[in-house]
């Protein structure tokens, strides 16, 4: 029960503005523990208490048994539910910050567990204030864990390799007792030099965490608004530095730790800001990228010269992770259910996938260009949960049942009717093609990324595509399964039919072939291979 940016506490306000910063909220734009929180009526106070997942009311809106004035969740005066206290009202809560309850070595090891295997559970719930001392702390000690047990491991492997010096020059002819003369100077000035390198770790590891967050929350302003402020961004980069401990494996910490550092980062940032993880990819990995480009002279020409060459429009492609996430969902959603959903709507219904999501990184497409029907996807988010659903369910009750194809955003669908595991691995689903409405055309060297049944991913050079989708249309008619239009012909508000006239790809070529003359209502454009 804390502002979302500044942390102040919001418990028995009847106002919809923090005091603290002025900063309007609404209840239900907020996470609690189930249970926990008394939301009560501003009328009479008569106390209700949250019940789902999110801690929320249902219904969110009622008439209060007490005075029976009608009533929403977000006009109720919040506060924690008796025998709590207002931290208890917290979703979820990392380790670290229990160290009271916890210890401080059982509360260390739980949060590194969490950096290291769990990532996204440090964005699962709200930080407790709106500062980061507690993840800053969390931090400094993970740096100083790291920077002393790299010097005792290095220490002891050099005092090996100098023993076995030491052994070899002691009885090397002429040279008695060289090896120890010799050997223990350079060895304490080794030790003396990582020991400095080691006190130098920790402001130098704390600033670049801190420039990190702040570089990545610029950069997702710059693609949208950011669901949490600044605070949120930089507690998720210290909580998720913990998994920098990889680095401690043997041989190959260099090669583990660094990675796999971005990869936790870029999980605890997408949950916590609850964005995509093309969008949380395009937030952690500018600094890291920039870093080993001044590091060192050629990293420096690599990098300048392959980051100028893909920003070129069509040199190397579009390099879409948006796309693998979709098929994963897509995939995971049609098994769960035994059946493929009539429309990706379904799929945004039970939050199994996001509008946002639909939108590639780089696209012109605007979030209300997301249309079905006859009506703005986008405009749904403003409506209450129960009549965003009914809108989306009369959508689906409408929709006929042999459709070929529809677009939704920049990604083009190809619906199957049959179940799951009767469906061949290789059947194409999804083709990840912008708008052409809203965005210029595909050069010949564009990747294009397809998304199959099971549920992996391949791409194409644009060039190529249509000789690709030529193969896919040969191995849907030995299936006795219509072929499927080129994802540049398929429109929004256009469902595509069985029995529709398109454009089929035959050996690279563009053909007509008219699956059914009664039933053809739409014509394509042809389209250039």
């Amino acid at each position: 029960m804390r502002c979302l940016t500044c942390g102040y506490s919001l418990s028995n306000l009847r106002s919809r503005t923090c005091p603290e910063c002025g900063t309007g909220f609404k209840p239900t734009d907020m996470q609690f523990a189930p249970g926990k929180v008394a939301f009560c009526c501003p009328h009479c106070d008569q106390d209700y208490y949250g019940t789902t997942a999110d801690g929320h009311l249902y219904p969110i809106e009622f008439d209060c048994a007490k005075c029976g004035v009608h009533i929403h969740m977000d006009e109720t005066v919040m506060r924690p539910a008796e025998g709590y206290e207002a931290e208890d009202t917290e979703p979820h809560k990392i380790p670290w910050t229990q160290r009271s309850e916890l210890g401080w070595f059982k509360a260390f090891r739980k949060t590194l567990g969490i950096a290291v295997m769990r990532p996204s559970e440090i964005g699962l719930g709200r930080p407790q204030r709106g500062d980061t001392r507690d993840a800053l702390r969390f931090a400094a000690y993970s740096i100083l864990l790291v920077a002393i047990l790299s010097i005792v491991a290095q220490s002891m492997l050099q005092a090996i390799f100098l023993g076995f010096i030491t052994a070899v020059t002691a009885t090397g002819p002429g040279a008695p007792g060289a090896g120890p003369t010799m050997g223990m100077p350079f060895f304490l000035s080794i030790v003396t030099s990582q020991t400095l390198g080691a006190l130098i770790a920790l402001p130098f590891g704390l600033l670049v965490l801190w420039l990190w967050a702040l570089s990545a929350h610029g950069i997702l302003k710059l693609t949208g608004k950011p669901y949490q402020p600044a605070f949120a961004t930089k507690r998720a980069f210290y909580y998720a530095s913990g998994a920098n401990v990889m680095s401690l494996v043997p041989c190959l910490g260099w090669l583990v730790g660094g990675p796999w550092t971005m990869v936790c980062t870029i999980k605890a940032l997408k949950a916590t800001q609850r964005i995509s993880v093309g969008r949380a990819v395009l937030a952690v990995l500018p600094m890291p990228i920039a870093a080993l480009g001044l590091g060192v002279g050629f990293i420096i020409w690599i990098f300048s010269t392959t980051l100028a060459t893909i920003a070129a429009p069509g040199a190397f492609g579009t390099f879409n992770p948006d796309t693998e996430t979709l098929t994963t969902n897509y995939v995971n959603w049609a098994n769960r259910n035994k059946r493929y959903p009539q429309h990706v709507v379904e799929l945004v219904m039970d939050n199994t996938v996001f509008l946002g999501e639909l939108i590639q990184t780089n696209s012109a497409t605007a979030y209300y260009d997301l249309v079905v029907g006859n009506f703005d996807t986008s405009a749904t988010d403003d409506l209450l949960e129960p009549q965003r659903t009914q809108k989306f369910q009369a959508y689906l009750n409408a929709l006929p049942k042999d459709i070929l194809a529809y677009r939704l955003g920049d990604f083009v669908f190809y619906p199957s009717t049959q179940p799951p595991n009767q469906t061949a691995p290789t059947r194409w689903l999804i083709v990840a093609w912008p708008d052409p409405d809203t965005n210029a055309a595909l050069g010949p060297n564009e990747l294009v990324e397809v998304g199959l049944a099971d549920g992996t991913t391949f791409y194409s050079v644009n060039s190529a595509f249509p000789a690709a989708l030529a193969t896919e249309n040969s191995a849907r008619q030995v299936a006795g399964l219509p072929p499927i239009p080129h994802p540049m012909n398929v429109k929004h508000q256009q469902l595509v039919m069985v029995g529709d006239e398109i454009e089929i790809v035959d050996d690279g070529n563009l053909i007509d072939d008219v699956l059914d003359d009664e039933g053809a209502g739409t014509t394509f454009d042809p389209v250039e291979s």
